[in-house]
């Protein structure tokens, strides 16, 4: 991974999306300027006449006003784009669209080809090695992470360069009389599960499994661990922790307000529902015993989603809600 450091609660994988679209669309837009540059004025003003005018396509160049959904229905970490659609205007707009998005599909995977070219890949380039990206019938762009993707994104959440907030590190402190754990029993349950994040994770630590500093846990060989995920519930958690961060991201990007700023009935709905997938998990998904005795790697990474979880409600707690998250109840 590079030397920067990331915020964990802006790593949402929509927003991630959003910023690379960005950059393709930017791409496909300067070749149609230099295309329109070399064209006669006559063949300009014809082509102009079945087109809107390159200015109509500029104005949607913001990351905010570039539309990107998850798709609910797929199994896999999916999404559709309209951005075609939404620069393509009224005139023509299925034939127009079908070229915008196409243009767009060709200014990725020049970028994917470039990027594969360099000797040492930025750790969110890596990502998009092995995103597809689909045009449909009428425009629309639908990009979908593989397997391979979605790992490379959970390397990144686990790095100990992706931080859980802007406070200092110390703050993570016993707090069984935090106003979180008095004041209801929805709030203290999401406290419970981050503590109990952090004993499984302090468990680990004294089995020589992963390494910790105060407490912030690094695991052990982190390039060597696959993020697999084959059962049903590690699947489920990563979908949830998807769901999390891209709500959040999705919020702040539309409305312009940090993650501080977002109303706290949302952060604890996203913390709460992020519990609930992590209870499943931790029940179906075994540790220690048989599994760290036969397959070590499948250990390693499920810690791993352990400890990706302890980093997004540490910062749902911390930086959302301004309140300590507790490590021991």
């Amino acid at each position: 991974m590079s030397s920067a450091y990331y915020p964990i609660l802006s790593l949402g994988i929509r927003l991630l999306l959003v910023n690379r679209l960005q950059k393709a669309l930017q791409i496909w837009q300067k070749e149609q300027l230099f295309l329109q540059s070399q064209q006669s004025k006559e063949t300009a003003c014809t082509i102009f006449a079945s087109n809107p005018p390159l200015g109509e396509h500029l104005k949607f160049a913001f990351p905010s006003e570039i539309p990107l959904n998850r798709v609910k229905a797929h199994t896999q970490i999916s999404y559709v784009s309209a951005i075609a659609l939404k620069l393509a205007g009224q005139r023509s707009r299925t034939e127009e669209a079908m070229s915008i998005a196409l243009g767009i599909r060709e200014a990725w995977e020049r970028m994917v080809a470039i990027e594969s070219q360099k000797n040492t890949l930025a750790a969110l380039d890596k990502i998009w090695q092995t995103t597809t990206v689909q045009v449909d019938s009428l425009g629309g762009i639908y990009l979908e992470l593989t397997e391979q993707g979605l790992a490379e994104w959970l390397h990144i959440l686990a790095h100990p360069q992706t931080y859980c907030n802007n406070l200092d590190q110390s703050t993570s402190i016993v707090a069984k009389n935090a106003p979180c754990i008095r004041d209801s029993t929805s709030k203290f349950h999401i406290c419970y599960v981050h503590a109990r994040c952090c004993s499984l994770l302090r468990s680990a630590v004294r089995d020589n499994l992963i390494d910790a500093h105060s407490y912030n846990f690094t695991l052990r060989e982190q390039n060597l661990i696959r993020f697999n995920l084959r059962h049903p519930a590690e699947q489920h958690l990563v979908s949830q922790m998807v769901t999390v961060l891209d709500n959040l991201d999705n919020l702040a990007s539309c409305n312009d307000v940090t993650v501080a700023q977002t109303p706290p009935a949302l952060i604890w709905r996203s913390a709460q529902e992020l519990s609930y997938s992590f209870e499943a998990f931790h029940k179906s998904c075994r540790i220690w015993g048989e599994v760290v005795q036969s397959d070590p790697q499948l250990a390693q990474m499920r810690l791993g989603l352990v400890l990706i979880t302890q980093k997004i409600l540490r910062s749902l707690l911390e930086e959302g809600l301004g309140i300590a998250a507790p490590v021991e109840l």
